[in-house]
């Protein structure tokens, strides 16, 4: 697959004629970068000048404080974006960007990002920066309970909405769910085997079925 089609595959080009793609990616300076598994693609501290578009793989966004204990801010997938606000203001990353497996990311320059004058490539973007202000704030809602199960809850439940389905596989390892969390990894393990004692869920690593929605709608849907 040559690059004008993978980038069909991006809501950020949706409407786009392939000349019209061809000349964004010129304009912006696309570049490709191959990362290995746990390699760095950002830095925490490190001034953002370009937008990432995830090829191929899987990264995190992740942040540790003084003590080292880790807090993961999202997963990006494959056809996701990163980057993109820090890119446009100039501002400081608060986070790493790390690749959990190998992963192939195109850059584009968002210093000439208002260069493009294209109307329907800078709805997209208006469009990505807005659906990723509702990411953050469901992150948001997902751990604003105290209790650790209801944490646990509401994303669990922000995944049946995402998937449409009782029945989904999630992006993390245990590990990484409780730093998304921001609680501990056995205290967490315990409450999910406490859950399926309970008849509220089953799974198999990071593989999910739920059997009993709670009467209370969770804060992140």
């Amino acid at each position: 697959m040559n690059i004008i089609d993978e980038m069909h595959h991006f809501d950020l080009f949706s409407s786009l004629e392939d000349h019209q793609i061809e000349e964004i990616l010129s304009l912006l300076s696309g570049r490709i970068e191959c990362y290995e598994k746990n390699e760095i693609v950002f830095n925490q501290g490190e001034t953002v000048h370009e937008i990432g578009l995830v090829l191929e793989g899987e990264l995190i966004g992740i942040s540790y404080d003084l003590l080292g204990h880790s807090n993961i801010y999202a997963h990006i997938d494959t056809y996701d974006y990163f980057g993109e606000s820090y890119a446009l203001i100039h501002h400081d990353l608060k986070l790493d960007v790390m690749a959990v497996t190998k992963t192939r990311v195109l850059f584009l320059d968002g210093n000439k990002i208002m260069d493009v004058h294209y109307p329907a490539f800078i709805k997209n973007l208006m469009h990505l920066l807005a659906s990723k202000n509702v990411a953050l704030s469901n992150k948001i809602n997902t751990i604003a309970p105290k209790s650790m199960r209801e944490r646990l809850m509401n994303y669990l439940y922000m995944q049946i909405r995402i998937h449409d389905s009782f029945v989904f596989d999630i992006p993390f390892n245990r590990q990484q769910l409780a730093d998304y969390l921001l609680v501990d990894r056995s205290s967490l393990s315990h409450e999910l085997s406490l859950m399926k004692q309970e008849g509220l869920l089953d799974f198999k690593k990071n593989h999910f079925i739920i059997y009993k929605v709670p009467d209370r709608k969770p804060t992140c849907l």
